[in-house]
């Protein structure tokens, strides 16, 4: 809450531009100590988990009139 994500957003907003923001971040709470490649992978911020939020807004924003699921 009120991270990195927020504040683009807020930036955005003020410029008045429509381009989406997928926020993805660490959850507000602890986070344990460990290898950082293993608490990506817990808590979804690989590569891959980005992909997979971020494709379908891409995907909709080339093609309109598709329904991503």
């Amino acid at each position: 809450m009120g991270g990195f994500g927020s504040a683009v957003i807020e930036a955005l907003a003020e410029l008045g531009s429509a381009v989406p923001v997928v926020r993805i971040g660490w959850p507000d709470n602890f986070i344990e100590h460990g290898k950082v490649d293993d608490l990506r992978a817990k808590y979804g911020l690989t590569v891959d988990e980005a992909q997979t939020h971020v494709m379908p807004l891409l995907i909709r924003r080339q093609h309109p009139t598709l329904v991503a699921s």
